[in-house]
């Protein structure tokens, strides 16, 4: 069955293209008459949050299209279902800007976060795919850009091809899951850009990361990690005084395992690769590496 295009306040005629949902309607109350599987168009403006789906459909935004929300409630929660699609839009605002509990085959795509407090995206017991995402501008003390946390039961999560801008205390970071965080680009940070930690079995390659303090790579916990063809430049000591934080590339420790290959470092001021805390290296890929 082919899924309905919902749009509201204009027709859908032959060769015109609709301006969607418009700014000031009650998406909710779109959200709740849509079939599962309906694709739900926003039109360019600002439309008001917070945003509940718990159901299968795709959210998009048309040019221009920006969703806000207050700070105490995400922007936007995806809760308990399966097959939702995030596509093109700017999420401002919120406690985070993305929610994502107890759902799989999540996709968002091509989305923009900035001005949350706690996490671009979060999410907690899922499956899902971030693609081309931007994230910004987060208040929190202790920020994180995304986290991805208790997912392990599922199928990998992956993370490709975004861009993380802090000031933010972790970039990627996943907690008891399962992960592929592939070409991202993490700056800012001050505690470890990309982070694999708390039992997590995870593939980090062909990341870029610059300008941070800490650490760049992080494999943590008792975790599992492949990382390979990576990149690390201007990596300066945070305010710890710990050995894990003095500027490392890579820092392997407690009780995990890493296959490390093909790091390119420019201005370390600590190791390229640094392993403690019985953790050791192996010569071969724990976690499988991305497939050609």
């Amino acid at each position: 069955m082919k899924p309905r295009l919902v749009v509201v306040g204009a027709m859908l005629l032959a060769g015109c293209t609709s301006p969607g949902v418009s700014p000031g309607q009650d998406i909710s109350a779109v959200i709740a008459a849509a079939d599962p599987g309906d694709r739900i168009v926003l039109g360019a403006g600002t439309h008001r949050g917070p945003i509940v789906i718990d159901k299968p459909l795709t959210l998009m935004g048309r040019r221009g299209a920006v969703v806000t929300g207050p700070e105490d409630q995400p922007v936007i929660l995806i809760t308990t279902t399966e097959d939702v699609t995030i596509r093109n839009l700017t999420v401002e605002g919120g406690y985070s800007g993305i929610d994502i509990r107890d759902a799989v085959d999540v996709l968002i795509d091509g989305v923009t976060v900035t001005g949350a407090l706690w996490h671009g995206i979060f999410a907690h017991d899922v499956q899902v795919t971030i693609l081309d995402c931007a994230i910004s501008g987060l208040t929190g003390p202790l920020a994180q850009g995304i986290e991805i946390i208790n997912s392990d039961s599922h199928e990998e999560s992956v993370v490709q091809g975004c861009t993380i801008e802090g000031p933010m205390i972790e970039g990627i970071v996943s907690h008891v899951s399962h992960v592929r965080v592939l070409d991202n680009v993490v700056t800012g940070t001050n505690g470890r850009a990309i982070s694999v930690t708390e039992m997590s079995a995870g593939t980090v390659e062909r990341n870029h990361v610059y300008d941070v303090t800490g650490a760049a790579y992080y494999c943590g916990d008792m975790s599992m990690c492949t990382i390979v063809g990576n990149s690390a430049a201007g990596v300066e000591p945070d305010e710890s005084g710990t050995t894990g934080g003095q500027g490392h590339a890579v820092l392997i420790q407690y009780h995990s395992m890493a296959f490390v290959e093909d790091i390119e470092t420019v201005q370390i001021s600590g190791e390229q690769l640094l392993v403690m805390l019985e953790s050791f290296l192996v010569d071969h890929a724990p976690y499988p590496l991305t497939r050609p």
